[in-house]
């Protein structure tokens, strides 16, 4: 499904704050990372989870509880000449995997690759820019379409949100 979202984001470092109109009329928040720029985007996600047949059922654990990343998003800034995507796969194996780029006037000026990792009870977010060091981030929040996570080492960016 593609669907227009208002996405916010940092050049080549992360994804801000941005909302998501469904087919339906409804809208929904997404984003990572705090920044003053925003424009229009569009998504393409994975299909929604089936609900639960159970009004009582706990909340999913582990990396269950981050299925809502699951897609690929686009944010297109055709007068800056500037697009960025994100990737996330579902979990599989204790971890999500995800990749950015960043291409401004047609060549890739920034990648990264990305980690969703259970460590026993802790979730982590690794994020690898160019393929480098990977830069921890823990999981601090989240919800049925939240999650924050904080810097270990205290670095820009601080936290990282993904809100849909």
């Amino acid at each position: 499904m593609r669907s227009s979202i208002r996405l916010a984001t940092a050049l080549c470092l992360a994804f801000a704050a941005c909302t998501s109109a469904r087919p339906d009329g409804s809208s929904s928040d997404f984003g990572a990372a705090e920044t003053p720029s925003a424009r229009t985007a569009t998504a393409t996600e994975a299909p929604p989870p089936e609900p639960s047949a159970a009004p009582t059922a706990p909340p999913p654990a582990g990396l269950a509880k981050l299925a809502f990343l699951i897609g690929a998003w686009v944010d297109e800034d055709p007068k800056q000449g500037v697009t960025v995507e994100e990737t996330w796969s579902p979990a599989l194996g204790g971890t999500m995997l995800g990749f950015g780029r960043t291409v401004v006037d047609g060549r890739t000026a920034h990648y990264e690759f990305l980690v969703i990792e259970e460590r026993g009870d802790e979730i982590v977010y690794l994020a690898e820019p160019k393929g480098g060091v990977s830069t921890p981030f823990s999981l601090s929040t989240s919800g049925p379409d939240l999650a924050v996570f904080a810097s270990v080492y205290d670095e820009f960016p601080h936290r990282i949100i993904y809100r849909r």
